[in-house]
């Protein structure tokens, strides 16, 4: 895959890749099963950033993951994803009715068939992780990947994250105890993002930790933006409820912190994340690419 200029295109390729794989994968094998499989189609094909997945291709084009590698890790991703915002929206957490500018899969297809479908999204993630195979299938490093991915999502990741986020509705975090719930709702799986291709290619001690010190700041900043986004965008841009955070007494980094003060931390984070890029050796362009499109994204 060549780097390029434009993030339009960028993440149109992107996209058109993880589309491609997904429309492969969850294809029902049963009659009794279709509207079920509809579901998580609607719930993981329709719309979205796919900025996870951008950034587990950027770093394995970084790395020289093959791509057909990658295609593997990044729908695993965004399935996990979907998984979650899914879960997220139920009305025993966000409650909320729209995402991605169309209505929440709960609203679409019942509670019930919402919960399962999320439960299955994620299982099949792991079957797909575990079980495509290419040319270049290494078990032990899958083995390692699976490790990795269970990790960001259990209860010391993207679940205990979105616990603490419950908890803390109506309260004051400190800012210890903000960064530790974004941390782990958010920002376990951006990790994943990199972390998955790392394990690919095993690349020199300096260059993983640059790159895992870049997964932690753009996981950072990617939150403070939207936490910055839901007071200043619109809901037609943002495809969910714009203003919802402070209308549930959400523990945001804008509500915690103000909103100056939320912008000036954004900003050392940005710094941060450069940083760590800079480090590295050779051209980091789709990485940089992405980072500019996270700090000046309006949805």
């Amino acid at each position: 895959m060549r780097p390029m200029n434009d993030i339009a295109l960028w993440q149109q390729i992107a996209q058109t890749r993880v589309q491609a794989f997904l429309n492969k994968t969850l294809i029902s094998q049963h009659a009794e099963l279709v509207r079920f499989f509809e579901s998580m189609r609607y719930s993981s094909l329709e719309g979205g950033k796919r900025i996870r997945a951008m950034l587990t291709f950027a770093t394995g084009t970084y790395l020289q993951v093959p791509d057909d590698e990658l295609d593997i890790y990044a729908a695993a991703i965004e399935m996990i994803h979907a998984f979650s915002l899914v879960h997220d929206d139920l009305p025993a957490m966000d409650n909320d009715v729209l995402r991605r500018g169309q209505p929440t899969c709960h609203v679409a297809f019942g509670e019930s068939t919402a919960i399962l479908c999320g439960d299955a999204l994620l299982t099949e993630a792991f079957a797909v992780l575990s079980g495509a195979m290419t040319p270049h299938f290494n078990s032990l490093k899958r083995l390692k990947m699976l490790h990795i991915l269970a990790q960001s999502m259990g209860a010391n990741g993207m679940a205990g994250g979105q616990y603490l986020d419950i908890e803390a509705e109506g309260k004051d975090l400190d800012f210890k105890g903000l960064c530790l719930l974004h941390q782990l709702k958010t920002g376990a799986l951006i990790e994943a993002c990199i972390s998955l291709p790392l394990i690919y290619a095993e690349p020199p001690s300096l260059i993983a930790n640059h790159l895992q010190q870049f997964s932690k700041h753009i996981g950072l900043l990617f939150q403070i933006q939207d936490d910055l986004l839901d007071v200043s965008s619109s809901t037609e841009k943002l495809g969910k409820t714009a203003g919802k955070d402070d209308f549930s007494h959400k523990a945001s980094f804008v509500r915690i912190l103000g909103h100056q003060a939320a912008e000036d931390l954004l900003k050392k984070e940005t710094t941060a994340a450069q940083t760590a890029l800079k480090a590295l050796p050779a051209s980091t362009e789709l990485l940089d690419l992405i980072l500019d499109f996270v700090i000046h994204r309006d949805y």
